[in-house]
């Protein structure tokens, strides 16, 4: 996707991947390791730049549209993204076309960065994605007679964080906080083989919210031992009621499997190096 949880992955510095348990200096979603996803220094290019993209794809009608504007100064930094994408059912190599494949989104982020000096970076921003309508394509769930639709697939992110450098014995401090809220509806169609009316649908609401916090702290007494400490934490709500209809015996049936339900995670981290 174009946010990931949640970057914007067309402006990056560099991926780096980190295999096995780091829940110490993760938190505790680092069970098998993490894939650590570095957006470009906002300061790099001063100025008010800006930069257009275009795709277009002839196999399912793909358009694709990238856009962002930076005005950047010594100390301060805001920058606009957007990219919008809509395509029809692809076609497989057989020449088949493959239903209930297509797809549209629009996403829009804005940040904005304070750098007082050398040692303090402050950043603040917020990102919307609007998915669908998209399909899973026909048979993708092994029977011709499924067809999945997402309705809506949205997202909103919102986060805030903060480095400090002194470069002494207190190296470094690093907080962050962060929000995110998710709504999607999903349709599930079941058809009858026989005469290929629709028999019966799942239609899913499903809506959570994420927020989290992170504070960490490094201090190196002496060239040879580093010290990490910190806190972090993770609270979420989710609830995802249903509605399922039978066609053939005229029944509708509202079922509740969630509400409410989520949990609460912090901890307190500590360790030498």
């Amino acid at each position: 996707g174009f946010m990931g949880q949640n970057i914007n992955i067309y402006d990056l510095a560099r991926v780096e991947i980190i295999k096995g348990p780091a829940s110490v200096m993760y938190g505790p979603g680092a069970i098998a390791g993490i894939i650590n996803m570095e957006s470009k220094y906002p300061f790099s290019v001063p100025g008010l730049h800006g930069k257009v993209q275009t795709q277009y794809g002839t196999n399912n009608r793909e358009k694709t549209v990238l856009g962002s504007l930076n005005w950047t100064t010594l100390d301060h930094s805001l920058s606009f993204s957007t990219r919008w994408r809509e395509a029809g059912d692809y076609r497989a190599g057989n020449g088949d076309t493959m239903q209930n494949s297509g797809y549209g989104d629009k996403d829009f982020r804005l940040s904005y960065s304070y750098e007082g000096n050398m040692a303090v970076l402050l950043t603040a921003e917020t990102e919307l994605h609007l998915g669908g309508p998209w399909g899973r394509p026909v048979g993708f769930n092994g029977t011709d007679y499924v067809r999945v639709t997402n309705n809506r697939d949205n997202v909103w992110h919102s986060s805030v964080t903060a480095n400090w450098r002194p470069q002494q014995r207190l190296d470094r401090v690093e907080l962050s906080v962060y929000f995110d809220k998710e709504l999607r509806q999903q349709i599930k169609d079941s058809y009858d083989a026989g005469s290929s009316l629709l028999s019966y649908r799942e239609d899913v609401s499903f809506q959570d919210y994420y927020a989290g916090w992170r504070e960490r702290t490094v201090i190196k007494p002496n060239s040879r031992l580093e010290i990490n400490t910190g806190l972090d934490g993770v609270c979420y709500r989710v609830e995802m009621p249903s509605v399922e209809t039978d066609y053939f015996l005229n029944t509708t049936i509202r079922n509740r499997v969630s509400k409410d339900a989520g949990g609460f995670l912090s901890g307190v981290y500590a360790e030498t190096g």
